[in-house]
Parts: C-alpha cells; structure tokens; sequence
C-alpha cells in the first residue's frame, strides 16, 4: 500500500479477491468516517475537493473539470457521500464511452489508462482506511514496542499493558519511564538496608 506521499498504490489487476472483499468493507467505512467534515473533509469543502479531483489519472482530467465545475457552482448541495457516488459513476461513464468510441475510431483510451481509472476509487479507500504497517516497525528490533515492558530507547518509556475497557482514561505520559523505576529501585533498596541495620 502506498504511503499519504500521493503514491500511486500499485494494485495488481484483476485486483485480488482479499482485496476486493477489504475494499467491500471498508468503503462504507470511508463514506461515514473519511469523506464527511467530521472525519478527513476529503469531499466536504472545495479546497478538498480539488485536491482529491487532482490526483485522478490524467486521463481522466476532463471527468475532475465536470465535476469542478459542477460541485463548486451556487446551486450544488450535495453530501460528501453524494459526490462520492457522482464521482465514481461519472468514471464508470468515463471508461464506458471511450472504450465505445475505439469502435468509432476516436481518441482511444489505453487499457492501462482504463485500468488506472477503474481502480482509482479503490486506490484512495485503502490509502485512507486500509491498516499499514511501517516497514522499519516490523524489519528493526528497536522497534519492538508492542512487547508488554519494552522501553523506547529515545524518551525511555516503558511499555505496560493496558486495561481495553479503560482505553479512553489511558494517558501514555503517565507511564513509567526508566529513570522513574531506577529512582524508584535506589529508594526501595536505601529502605530496605536502613530495615536491616535497626
């Protein structure tokens, strides 16, 4: 999966059937959490509108013009999920009718032109919704925080488990670090041999 660097994500086509089953559960996801202002704004607000329309393939600059158009006109209304079923139904009709004029011998759309379109709309659900994994936190040992105790190596935090049903009272600036437990040890042993000497 590509990173937020506008990469393109690379799907292999026919896309995978793993994939295509994701891209069934998450796209409502996107819908309700991504596209609205509540969530990223990707269709909310002109400014992102534009920016989202921008990184359609080229060759299907005249499908992001129409709907720029359309979209940043006085009489428009629509809901970001409105505009999401717009934009993938004007690229559906896109692909359909220069598929159709290549029987007509007009400017022909190639197939991986047509590709690149139809697995647009796929392309930014995963690249919004899809789970990554950063490379390093899975290659690197000192990137091995997921294990109960482990202490990171630059603010020297340790890694403690964690109640799920107190998840939203957690605060990870509260957690011990080793310095803390160092202190803590010192103090525990000084009492200890002040114990022993009575």
């Amino acid at each position: 999966m590509a990173s937020d660097k506008n990469k393109s994500a690379g799907l292999a086509h026919p896309l995978h059937p793993m994939l295509r089953r994701s891209y069934g559960i998450l796209e409502p996801m996107f819908i309700q959490h991504v596209l609205p202002a509540a969530g990223h704004g990707l269709l909310a607000t002109e400014e992102q509108w534009t920016k989202l329309l921008s990184t359609l393939p080229p060759a299907a600059s005249s499908v992001a013009d129409w709907l720029l158009k359309k979209w940043n006109g006085d009489d428009c209304d629509s809901t970001p999920e409105e505009k999401w079923i717009e934009l993938k139904r004007r690229l559906l009709q896109f692909r359909q009718n220069e598929s159709e004029s290549k029987h007509r011998n007009k400017k022909k759309l190639s197939s991986s032109d047509s590709i690149r379109i139809e697995q647009w709309p796929i392309e930014m659900v995963f690249k919004y919704s899809y789970p990554r994994l950063d490379i390093n936190v899975s290659k690197m040992r000192n990137h091995l925080l997921k294990s109960p105790f482990c202490v990171h190596p630059k603010t020297g935090r340790v890694c403690i488990p964690i109640n799920v049903s107190q998840v939203e009272q957690f605060d990870p600036f509260d957690v011990p670090t080793l310095p803390m437990l160092m202190k803590e040890l010192d103090e525990y042993d000084g009492e200890e041999e002040e114990g022993r000497k009575k």
